[in-house]
């Protein structure tokens, strides 16, 4: 049954109840009112339970992927995204790339994440683009450009 409302009885265009009715406000005692149920508040700990939780690598600490016919041959590009460990024992973020087709190139885009930048390699084949990108690691002459910033790239 729907309220009568207390401005207008005869219910002909009160603003209050039009609010209700589409759906724009909620007034108590106008047509359209729906009961609002009340919050319930979280405890402590279950808060805590939805928080989110810091997972470890896809790999997880000190195992490495297999390495594959593909990077059999690509050392650098290799321990860029399996080595969880720098040089003097610290922790050290992986790297991540990805490759897609884009018209008749592939392209890689690569992300040190250790670094805080990111490459791109272009190429007609697959390997082509990760044996560029391999040697240009290898040898340090990387266009990098900073991640997540927008301007010129930096070597």
């Amino acid at each position: 049954m729907r309220n009568t409302c207390p401005l207008n009885p005869a219910d002909t265009k009160c603003p209050f109840c039009n609010c209700n009715l589409k759906g724009r406000n909620n007034y108590k005692g106008h047509a359209g009112y729906r009961k609002v149920r009340g919050r319930s508040k979280l405890a402590p700990w279950e808060i805590a339970a939805m928080m989110k939780k810091k997972r470890e690598d896809a790999f997880g600490r000190g195992g490495l992927p297999a390495r594959g016919d593909c990077l059999s041959q690509l050392d650098t590009l290799f321990s860029y995204l399996s080595d969880d460990l720098w040089d003097d024992g610290t922790e050290r973020t992986r790297s991540t790339m990805m490759i897609f087709a884009d018209g008749s190139q592939w392209k890689v885009w690569f992300n040190d994440r250790a670094m805080n930048r990111t490459c791109w390699m272009t190429g007609e084949t697959i390997e082509s683009a990760l044996i560029q990108l391999d040697q240009e690691l290898a040898d340090d002459s990387v266009g990098w450009k900073a991640e997540g910033k927008k301007g010129p790239r930096t070597k």
